[in-house]
């Protein structure tokens, strides 16, 4: 039994868009019948990346590294919501 290697252009649970997974030869021609995947060439992604901007995929998106998501004012107090100072040593607590 041969293994055919798909790249996935559509979600086809459990597999995402993008995602390459091996299947046998049967299996393989019917998802690719079906328009989920093709025929993955590691050499060659404009083709799946082509048909995945025809079906209107939405593009990956732009996740921040952690430089843009750091908080930079250190904890807030649990009192009064002002930064550099705990509930504990906070200078409003009573």
């Amino acid at each position: 039994m041969q293994y055919l290697v798909l790249k996935f252009i559509t979600n086809h649970s459990p597999y995402s868009i993008g995602e390459v997974a091996g299947f046998p030869e049967k299996r393989a021609e019917r998802l690719i019948e079906l328009g989920v995947a093709v025929l993955h060439d590691p050499k060659n992604t404009a083709e799946a990346d082509g048909l995945r901007a025809l079906r209107g995929a939405p593009k990956t998106r732009h996740i921040p590294g952690p430089d843009k998501t750091k908080k930079t004012d250190g904890p807030k107090c649990g009192l009064c919501r002002k930064p550099g100072h705990t509930r504990a040593n906070c200078p409003e607590k009573k």
